[in-house]
């Protein structure tokens, strides 16, 4: 894990629960879809769907 995730200080380790890393790639995977799906409805056209507007 240390070619992925580097120290801070290089001299001093801290130890990580494999949880807390796969909950932390998930939310850069999930922010990563988000910006690839808002890339795409703009570059359509389309707009994101307005959740406050009234029927």
């Amino acid at each position: 894990m240390q070619d992925i995730i580097r120290p801070v200080n290089s001299s001093s380790m801290m130890q990580v629960d494999r949880n807390d890393i796969w909950w932390n790639m998930e939310s850069i995977f999930r922010a990563c879809d988000e910006v690839g799906i808002l890339k795409i409805n703009v570059g359509t056209g389309m707009s994101l769907p307005n959740l406050f507007q009234s029927d």
